[in-house]
């Protein structure tokens, strides 16, 4: 059962993430924008929630707040931005677990999942 959602508008991302996470055993449930992950915490409930910060429609720490307000999401939200500024996080909701930057390691990547399962 997947505990994982990973969300990116970048589909050869979203592939490469599960083919290295399925590598070291863990599930993923991919979702190609905000409105696609929402319908899918819907459904199933995440504990690990892994988002790209810049996509069409709506922000990653747009989708964390709408998580938190809507569906009562309490797991931890990894944020990956190929953008991101360290003065940035005073912009930062409260309650993001970690912000990663592009391009991704996965291996770092899956060491914090793992943990933070």
């Amino acid at each position: 059962m997947s505990q994982v959602l990973y969300i990116d508008d970048e589909p050869d991302i979203l592939e490469l993430a599960e083919i290295y996470f399925a590598e070291k055993g863990i599930t993923i449930h991919t979702a190609k924008d905000a409105t696609a992950a929402l319908k899918a915490y819907g459904e199933k409930k995440f504990s690990v929630i892994i988002s790209d910060a810049r996509m069409p429609g709506m922000k990653g720490t747009e989708l964390f707040l709408r998580l938190r307000s809507d569906y009562g999401f309490t797991g931890h939200f990894i944020l990956v931005s190929g953008h991101y500024e360290p003065h940035e996080t005073d912009a930062l909701p409260a309650g993001i677990t970690l912000v990663l930057t592009k391009p991704i390691d996965f291996d770092e990547l899956i060491g914090t999942v793992s943990k933070l399962l």
